[in-house]
């Protein structure tokens, strides 16, 4: 298989009125368990671990700590993909995970005009993405926005 996507939160800070993420419920902690054994079973070329914005999922670091243990177990090199709106506040632990445990740092930014960000996603918080895009690049992560 070559790419996956895995929502690992439906919450998020924005309010995007064409979001479809905020009504796929809530998934209980433990059920992710059973999604990481599925990806070991398919093992695609490329996970992208998607939200809502994943980076408000409290199990994130053991999410992807346990994706690429299943890699290692099967000499695979794990490709994994975080993709944000990067709108959330990053602590410098969380940066340094990230730069020794995923390849890509994707950030979605529609536009660098406030007032059309803030209609397309609810809420203004254009200067924390590119505040945290900065961030990204200074700890070492390809970073790919779009």
């Amino acid at each position: 298989m070559k790419n996956l996507c895995y929502e690992s939160k439906s919450a998020c800070l924005l309010k995007c009125p064409y979001c479809i993420s905020s009504d796929n419920g809530i998934m209980k902690e433990e059920q992710y368990l059973k999604i990481i054994d599925f990806i070991d079973n398919l093992l695609p070329e490329r996970l992208v671990i998607s939200g809502g914005e994943p980076l408000l999922d409290s199990l994130l670091k053991e999410k992807i700590t346990l994706i690429n243990k299943k890699y290692n177990e099967k000499n695979k090199e794990s490709y994994i993909s975080i993709s944000t709106s990067a709108t959330s506040n990053i602590e410098n632990d969380m940066w340094e995970f990230l730069k020794n445990n995923i390849k890509c740092f994707d950030v979605s930014i529609p536009t660098l005009n406030h007032d059309v960000y803030k209609m397309m996603r609810g809420n203004d918080l254009l200067d924390i993405a590119l505040i945290n895009i900065r961030k990204a690049i200074k700890y070492g992560l390809n970073v790919n926005v779009d």
